[in-house]
């Protein structure tokens, strides 16, 4: 609610600006329409990923923001390329400093149940060494997989799994549903995926429902169902830039 009302207002002043700009006002530094636009735009971008910790958002903005300014920052000579490239190994470094990727731990939520993170934001330190003696059991219910910039495979071993949250940058993600029994026959699987692929590998049994929103991006089946319907999964989310396939085994 909170997020709809701030886009809500960002839109208001969005118009507003539109107007202003339109009347021939001047400004103490002239401004184009697309400069205010990219400015509110990229300035909400901002002020998101600050307040969600998102380190990638919020460096990327102020890249835009950079490139938006260059003129009025005397940055037309470090080009556009150059800001980006740097925003980018900027963004790695800092993902490694602080998001302790490459870790895997695991925390029980309320109801008891294991909630399993993957190359999570929130990790604990002290509870990483438990997780591979976690996986020759019966994993949680609901499990998040985060993968940016590497390699992920995953062996669910679930005998309850009722979702699987799968976001994946500039990465590749491989889910094994093998040997996992869905919860009362039915499973959610939602995908977040940028410039990455996520291999969805499930038995010949289970049909497989795709609502996966895709923009220049395949979402496919290998292999064919054997028509049996013994359990439900549903692969839902949103696909850019990147492959979701889901195997037959």
């Amino acid at each position: 609610m909170m997020r709809k009302k701030f886009w809500g207002v960002l839109l208001i002043l969005a118009a507003i600006a539109l107007v202003i700009s339109r009347l021939g006002l001047k400004y103490s530094v002239p401004l184009g329409f697309w400069q205010v636009v990219g400015t509110l735009f990229f300035g909400a971008g901002l002020i998101e990923g600050l307040s969600k910790r998102k380190i990638g958002t919020s460096v990327f903005s102020i890249a835009f923001l950079l490139i938006i300014y260059q003129d009025q920052l005397n940055l037309r000579s470090v080009g556009s390329w150059t800001i980006l490239g740097a925003a980018l190994l900027i963004t790695i470094g800092l993902n490694m400093i602080f998001k302790q990727h490459f870790q895997f731990w695991y925390e029980n939520v309320s109801s008891g149940k294991n909630y399993i993170i993957i190359n999570g934001d929130n990790g604990k330190e002290e509870e990483s060494k438990e997780y591979e003696e976690f996986t020759e059991n019966e994993v949680g219910s609901t499990i998040k997989v985060n993968s940016f910039l590497n390699t992920t495979s995953r062996y669910v071993q679930s005998q309850n799994l009722r979702r699987i949250n799968v976001k994946a940058n500039l990465s590749d993600v491989n889910l094994y549903l093998d040997n996992a029994m869905l919860q009362d026959g039915h499973a959610t699987i939602k995908v977040d995926v940028s410039l990455g692929d996520v291999n969805i590998y499930v038995p010949r049994s289970w049909d497989v429902n795709n609502s996966v929103d895709a923009f220049l991006a395949d979402v496919k089946f290998v292999g064919m169902p054997s028509g049996e319907g013994t359990q439900n999964l549903k692969v839902e989310g949103s696909v850019r830039l990147g492959d979701v396939k889901i195997h037959y085994v």
